[in-house]
C-alpha cells in the first residue's frame, strides 16, 4: 500500500465517483469493495454494517462473494468482539498482523477464517457509526501512514453513501406512507361494507410495512368475543398461516391492555421464543380503539431481518387504526340507522293501512266488501303483510 499520493488521490477520486452513483447502496458498496481489494492486495474487503437495534455487526457486502450470498451469512460480531467488534468500540482504526499467532480478544472465528492479516477502519460520519470495513488477507501486510488514512477517508465516503442512501430512502418511506393514509382515508369515506375496508388496509398496509402476513380480528356483535376477519399475506416459505394460538393469545392480551404491542426480541415479551420458533423476527400488534372501547385488533409479523418494526411503524399504524375504528363505528352507526329507518317505515305502513281500512268501513256496509278489504289489509306487502290470513265468524 505504500503508493505515491497521485496513486491515492486516483483511488479515492474513483471511490467517491463510485460512491455518488444512483444505483442501490449494495451495488455501490460492491463495486468499492472490489475495488479496494484489487487496488490494497487485500484477498477480502468486506463492510460489517449494524443491525437495527445497533447491537451487533452483521456481513453486509463482501469482494470475495456476491451480494445474495454476503445477505445469507448468519454469524453476527458485538462491539468489542473480533477485529471488527474492536474497531466499532473504539471508532478507530484496528489492525491485527497475524490474527493466528495473535487473536484479538474475544475472537469471532467466522471473521478471521483463515486469514491472517485483518485491518478494520470504522464507517462513520461526524455523528453515526455505520460499521465497520474489514481488509484480511492470508499473507502478512502492512499498511504506511499515508495508506491508513486514504483508507480513513475512503471509510468516511463510504459512510457519507450509507447516510444519504438512508436518508433518500427515508423520503421515499414518507411519501409512501403518505400516499398510504391518503389511499386508506379515500377507501374509507367510498363505502359502509366493513369486509371491504379490512382487505383494502390489510393489503396497503401490509405492502408499505413489507409485512409476511397480516391479520385482523374484531368483535362479534352482542359478544365481545375476537373473531378473526381478514388474513392478507402468509405466502412466504417461513410464514404459511399465521399460528393461531399465539395469535389469539397476542391478540386478547392487546385487546385486554388496549395499547400496542412491538415484540423485536425476547427482552420485549416471553412470547418472542414461540414466534421465533415459527420464523417470525419481529410482531406488531395495535389494538383498534373507537370513544375508548376496543373494537378489534391488527397483527404484523415479518420473517425478514430487513423488515423489523419500529416505534416510527407504531405511531404510523395507530393512525390508520384509528382510521379503522371510525369506519367500523360509522358502519355500526349506518346499520343502526337503516334498521330504525325500516322500523319506522313498517310502522308509518301499518298505520297507513289501518287508516286506509277504516275509511273503508267507513264507505260500505256489505259483509263481503268488508271482509276482503280487511284480508287484504292483514295479507297485502303494503299492509301488515301476513303469509296467511283466516276469518272466523260466527
Amino acid at each position: 500500500m505504500g503508493k505515491p499520493s497521485e496513486k491515492n488521490f486516483a483511488l479515492l477520486s474513483r471511490v467517491v465517483e463510485i460512491s455518488n452513483s444512483n444505483i442501490q447502496i449494495e451495488n455501490r458498496l460492491k463495486y468499492i469493495c472490489d475495488f479496494l481489494a484489487t487496488d490494497s492486495g487485500a484477498e477480502s474487503v468486506c463492510v460489517y454494517r449494524r443491525d437495527t437495534r445497533g447491537e451487533y455487526l452483521v456481513p453486509w457486502v463482501s469482494s470475495s462473494v456476491e451480494i445474495e450470498e454476503s445477505a445469507r451469512f448468519d454469524f453476527r460480531i458485538r462491539p468489542g468482539e473480533g477485529v471488527a467488534g474492536k474497531a466499532v468500540q473504539k471508532r478507530a482504526l484496528v489492525f491485527f498482523p497475524d490474527v493466528q499467532a495473535s487473536p484479538p480478544p474475544l475472537s469471532v472465528a467466522r471473521e478471521s477464517r483463515d486469514f491472517r492479516s485483518i485491518l478494520s477502519v470504522p464507517v462513520m460520519d461526524d455523528v453515526y457509526l455505520y460499521g465497520a470495513m474489514n481488509f484480511s488477507s492470508r499473507s502478512s501486510l502492512t499498511f504506511s501512514e499515508e495508506a491508513v488514512r486514504v483508507l480513513s477517508a475512503v471509510a468516511t465516503e463510504v459512510g457519507g453513501a450509507i447516510r444519504n442512501s438512508r436518508l433518500y430512502l427515508d423520503a421515499r418511506k414518507r411519501v409512501s406512507e403518505l400516499i398510504t393514509l391518503n389511499e386508506i382515508g379515500r377507501a374509507i369515506t367510498s363505502t359502509f361494507q366493513v369486509r371491504d375496508i379490512l382487505e383494502y388496509v390489510a393489503k396497503t398496509t401490509s405492502r408499505l410495512l413489507q409485512s409476511d402476513g397480516c391479520t385482523i380480528r374484531l368483535t362479534e356483535e352482542n359478544r365481545g368475543a375476537l373473531k378473526v376477519m381478514m388474513d392478507e399475506g402468509y405466502e412466504s416459505q417461513a410464514l404459511k398461516r399465521e399460528m393461531r394460538a399465539q395469535g389469539k393469545l397476542l391478540a386478547h392480551q392487546i385487546f385486554r391492555e388496549k395499547r400496542p404491542l412491538l415484540i423485536n426480541g425476547p427482552e420485549d415479551s416471553p412470547m418472542y421464543s414461540a414466534l421465533s420458533q415459527h420464523g417470525v423476527t419481529s410482531f406488531l400488534g395495535l389494538p383498534i380503539i373507537s370513544k375508548g372501547k376496543a373494537q378489534g385488533v391488527i397483527n404484523y409479523y415479518s420473517c425478514s431481518p430487513q423488515a423489523v418494526f419500529d416505534m416510527e411503524v407504531m405511531h404510523l399504524m395507530q393512525t390508520v387504526c384509528s382510521q379503522l375504528a371510525n369506519v367500523i363505528e360509522n358502519a355500526a352507526m349506518f346499520r343502526e340507522a337503516q334498521q330504525m329507518a325500516g322500523e319506522n317505515q313498517a310502522r308509518a305502513q301499518r298505520f297507513a293501512t289501518l287508516y286506509n281500512v277504516a275509511r273503508a268501513l267507513m264507505s260500505t256496509v256489505k259483509t263481503d266488501r268488508l271482509l276482503m278489504i280487511m284480508l287484504y289489509a292483514l295479507t297485502s306487502p303494503t299492509g301488515f303483510n301476513f303469509s296467511r290470513a283466516i276469518l272466523f265468524l260466527l
